[in-house]
């Protein structure tokens, strides 16, 4: 596969500059596929946990709310930020896609929100409907002693659930407006969302990142044009906190946003009623994952899942530590946002990984260094998780024309190893997973990437959930032995010791489930969520017919 890497300028008001990106999509031919993923976007993921057969009624139940939540929070848009909401149909129209999308830009505000608003109705423990929390990017600010020179580097991976749409068209667009500060911002060509992953010519970097909360606000700034604020009018990040707190959102983020200038950075916290902030205090660092950190906003924070937690938590830490060492390059950040380490992994862990409470996702359809002392940014351009590269280097340039400055052909780097085929296969299983695709096809792409890694201890996982579909416990069970001879993790060995109770049981070998659980206990704090699941397991004991009606969670690894 080859990519088109396409590097823009535009320039003129935020309409002109809406404007000239269309037509710059209508002459490169369009993104057709566009105009059907992002109406359907929020539907799907909502379904996700449901079984294959239900999916389709399920969104057709959620569609019209969907949609409604749309026009609202879009019509909020016209009337808080008219000049913005006026450069997006701009765009729409000149591209050839017309105004269909135009209230599906909020698609994440409105997905964010709609969880919010079932988990505070209760929804989830009322009707048994399982929610999908997709883990949403991870992000780190270095400077001083974290970083190699002392100079700020910001990197950022963003999980989307865009496989072969976002990571397609990697473009880098520089916006020289009328009025406010030049500024640029990375994302897939005829996506004209600068607010998301932006920089200006201050120095500030910002990166927003998804949160799930019961405080929304269906009236409330989508995080289109919160983000579009403050990259074109910001200059440190107090301004930027300044411009947060005036516009409020209308859903629940968390933006890094760093500033070259100081050599700092800032997290800040959105949910519909509130702005918080969280400072680097002494650290020369600052990360962010998926999970509030202010006490305060924590308290009625949404988790869908103890996978969420363990995840969002996991990369985190991982984020943390790397800035710990100190020292930090730009290629040590690259090879930071494709890592596919678990630090909850016992030393000397001898597990081959590629998914799991990592950094790496299957969902990771855009990757970026920014070095702003420099004025360069790092864009990565395979294919998902496209961190593994490469990489192409863009300098800052607000000077040419109005138009394409540059396209290259960036062929994506063929599997070289059975691990990045077992990585292949997993990411094309999440695709057509959140395609919608048949549970029969979605467990041939698991099988193959079990059996190309058979020591990577989430695709024994996946591939074991796979054959329970297809009441193959025997298999199941093998595959899930297999992860428990690597697996070191507690909460995710936990997880493996439930299911391995659960086949056990189903295969009449009670003697030999009692075992797999007495073991959880033994795995300390962090399988806890796990043993909390037991006592129900054993009130409705596992059959053939009850483990093949399994929706393992692709992306969190869990079921």
């Amino acid at each position: 596969m080859t990519a088109p890497f396409t590097v823009v300028h535009l320039r003129g008001s935020e309409v002109e500059m809406g404007r000239q990106h269309g037509a710059i999509v209508a002459h490169q031919g369009g993104r057709p596929e566009l105009i059907d993923f992002y109406p359907g976007m929020a539907g799907r993921l909502l379904s996700l946990r449901s079984p294959n057969a239900h999916r389709r009624a399920l969104r057709g139940v959620f569609q019209p709310f969907l949609s409604a939540s749309a026009a609202r929070l879009h019509k909020a848009r016209l009337n808080r930020f008219p000049e913005l909401a006026a450069r997006a149909e701009a765009g729409l129209v000149a591209s050839g896609h017309g105004t269909k999308l135009l209230r599906w830009l909020t698609v994440m505000d409105v997905f964010q929100n709609t969880i919010g608003r079932l988990a505070s109705l209760r929804v989830p423990q009322l009707t048994g409907l399982r929610l999908t929390g997709i883990p949403m990017c991870s992000s780190l600010a270095v400077w001083g002693d974290a970083s190699v020179d002392g100079t700020l580097r910001h990197a950022r991976n963003f999980d989307f659930p865009g496989i072969g749409v976002w990571d397609a068209h990697p473009s880098v667009v520089f916006c020289s407006p009328d009025d406010g500060l030049r500024y640029g911002y990375v994302t897939s060509l005829g996506v004209d969302l600068p607010g998301i992953t932006g920089f200006n010519e201050a120095g500030l970097t910002l990166t927003a990142h998804t949160r799930m909360h019961v405080d929304i606000d269906p009236d409330g700034t989508c995080i289109a044009d919160l983000g579009h604020q403050i990259i074109r009018r910001a200059r440190t990040v107090g301004e930027a906190v300044d411009i947060a707190q005036k516009v409020g959102a209308s859903s629940t983020w968390g933006l890094l946003v760093s500033s070259a200038s100081e050599r700092d950075a800032v997290l800040i916290e959105t949910t519909g009623a509130a702005v918080r902030t969280t400072s680097a205090g002494a650290a020369h660092h600052l990360a962010c994952t998926n999970r509030y950190r202010n006490p305060e906003l924590a308290r009625k924070e949404v988790l869908t899942s103890a996978a969420f937690a363990v995840d969002s938590d996991a990369r985190f830490e991982t984020l943390q530590r790397a800035a710990g060492k100190g020292g930090l390059t730009a290629a040590d950040l690259r090879e930071l946002l494709a890592t596919c380490e678990d630090p909850n992994a016992a030393p000397g862990c001898t597990a081959d990984r590629v998914a799991g409470s990592c950094i790496s996702s299957p969902l990771t359809v855009k990757s970026v260094v920014v070095e702003p002392e420099a004025g360069r940014i790092q864009v990565a351009s395979g294919r998902a998780p496209v961190a593994r590269g490469p990489w192409e280097t863009v300098e800052w340039d607000w000077s040419g024309a109005t138009g394409v400055q540059e396209r290259r052909g960036v062929a994506a780097e063929a599997p070289a190893t059975p691990l990045d085929a077992a990585l292949l296969s997993y990411v094309e299983a999440a695709r057509r997973d959140l395609d919608g695709e048949s549970a029969g096809v979605v467990r041939a792409h698991l099988h193959a990437a079990a059996l190309a890694a058979p020591n990577e201890p989430s695709l024994q996982f996946l591939g074991a959930m796979g054959a329970l579909g297809e009441r193959k416990l025997d298999l199941a069970g093998s595959r899930l032995t297999q992860a428990l001879e690597v697996e070191s993790a507690p909460w995710r060995r936990a997880t493996l010791l439930r299911w391995a109770a659960k086949v056990a049981e189903a295969q009449g070998r009670r003697a030999e489930a009692r075992h797999h659980r007495s073991a959880i206990a033994h795995l300390g704090p962090q399988a806890v969520p796990v043993h909390a699941l037991l006592d129900a397991d054993r009130k409705r004991p596992a059959t053939a017919s009850s483990l093949s009606r399994v929706v393992p969670d692709l992306l969190l690894v869990d079921a």
